[in-house]
């Protein structure tokens, strides 16, 4: 079975290679990421093959650009999201940073211990002087 598999893969391989990466080198503007979504794609038609087998598959190439075209939409995804990134980190007086998920648990703490209201400990805690 994994023999056949492994077969049908390289078949595939071979054969769509050229237009995956002609599709995706269309559509990334960043050849950087180009290799790692053509990776990715087959990567996954692999790991496809594996859990439903090759008589799933009635058309490979449609398969395969189906693929493609969802991992150049995730990276496109991601890359929109990194344009609206709000850095979880802040920065006190002195330099130091505190991850917002450390201000967060040690201001509901301090909150808890010093009956201030919600928001004021997160504050306080971020711009500690140490």
């Amino acid at each position: 079975m994994e023999e056949l598999t492994n077969a049908y893969f390289n078949s595939a391989y071979d054969e769509m290679y050229g237009k995956v990466i002609a599709y995706v080198i269309t559509k990334c503007s960043n050849l950087d990421y180009v290799e790692d979504i053509v990776q990715d794609t087959f990567s996954e038609f692999y790991n496809l093959l594996e859990r439903k087998g090759v008589k799933y598959i009635n058309n490979r190439q449609a398969v395969i650009m189906r693929i493609a075209k969802f991992k150049v939409y995730k990276y496109y995804s991601l890359k929109s999201r990194q344009k609206n990134h709000i850095p979880l980190t802040k920065e006190d007086d002195n330099g130091r940073e505190y991850d917002i998920e450390e201000i967060g648990y040690l201001g509901i703490k301090f909150q808890a211990q010093s009956g201030l209201k919600t928001g004021e400990a997160g504050y306080i805690i971020a711009n500690i002087k140490e």
